[in-house]
């Protein structure tokens, strides 16, 4: 299992039962994931960057600045 800002990988059914775990047992790193999570949704994820990521790859395809 690692540890990111934002979420917990595990590379077997055993390690995401272990972080799943983790989560229930450690409340306030589930909260700080939480948070830091939902910063990263509403910064990365929000209609006006989808949006802008949207008109600089049409831009991009018809070759203007």
């Amino acid at each position: 299992m690692s540890a990111g800002n934002d979420s917990l990988l595990a590379d077997s059914a055993a390690g995401f039962a272990g972080a799943i775990r983790k989560l229930f047992e450690d409340p306030e790193m589930r909260r700080g994931i939480e948070r830091q999570a939902r910063r990263t949704a509403e910064e990365k994820y929000n209609w006006d960057r989808i949006a802008e990521k949207q008109s600089r790859l049409y831009r991009d395809l018809l070759g203007k600045p």
